[in-house]
């Protein structure tokens, strides 16, 4: 399943995943730009631990590579990212932004029949338990990079719940921030519930976020 249903409407599910505080200037150089690790500096931004695995989009200057790259490392201010961005060494005067950090989310399913809602929490959810099921943590570096313009999806990984024995009916999935515990967004499967019921049943969930 992809289809995400927001809970607290988009803009809260984009800040308890993606923590949509801006950054951005018209400043980035680049040393080894050309190479699979160019390392970028910005004078308006010090790059610090917390930015690794967010995305920063350049999005105009000379000899810059318009595109979406990620953060991999940081260092003594200075943000080291994982394809080249440029066709020269050293630009400097790129336009760039980070649009958004990840955050460590939980993956879990729920076994209540209920159609999520703005006003629910995370005790509105039954979450499974018992012959096999175990949540699975989502981690906030592994989202990948926006695809389309508007709409715009970004997409985890697919994730597989795997099962030992008669769990019985799985209704949906909801996740939830790791550090809070706090409801992000759910979704009641649309050709559900899937009934557990034999060791080796499987669950495949692909979580997919729509901005416009």
């Amino acid at each position: 399943m992809s289809l995400i249903f927001p809970i607290d409407g988009e803009s809260v599910v984009l800040n308890q995943i993606f923590n949509t505080n801006r950054l951005s200037g018209t400043d980035l150089a680049a040393t080894s730009g050309t190479t699979s690790a160019p390392v970028v500096t910005s004078a308006s931004h010090n790059f610090v631990a917390a930015d690794v695995g967010s995305l920063i989009y350049i999005s105009a200057g000379t000899n810059w590579l318009v595109g979406w790259y990620q953060i991999i490392s940081c260092a003594s201010n200075a943000a080291t990212l994982d394809h080249a961005c440029a066709s020269t060494s050293s630009p400097t005067a790129g336009t760039w932004n980070v649009p958004y950090n990840t955050q460590d989310t939980v993956l879990r399913l729920y076994t209540n029949n209920h159609t999520p809602g703005y006003a629910d929490t995370a005790s509105t959810f039954t979450e499974a338990s018992g012959n096999g099921y175990a949540a699975i943590a989502l981690s906030g570096a592994s989202w990948g990079a926006p695809s389309g313009d508007d709409p715009a999806t970004i997409a985890y990984p697919q994730q597989t719940f795997t099962f030992t024995g008669a769990l019985g009916n799985v209704y949906g999935y909801f996740i939830t921030r790791k550090n809070t515990g706090t409801l992000v967004l759910a979704e009641l499967f649309s050709n559900g519930p899937y009934n557990i019921q034999n060791n080796g049943d499987t669950i495949k969930i692909t979580p997919t976020v729509t901005a416009t």
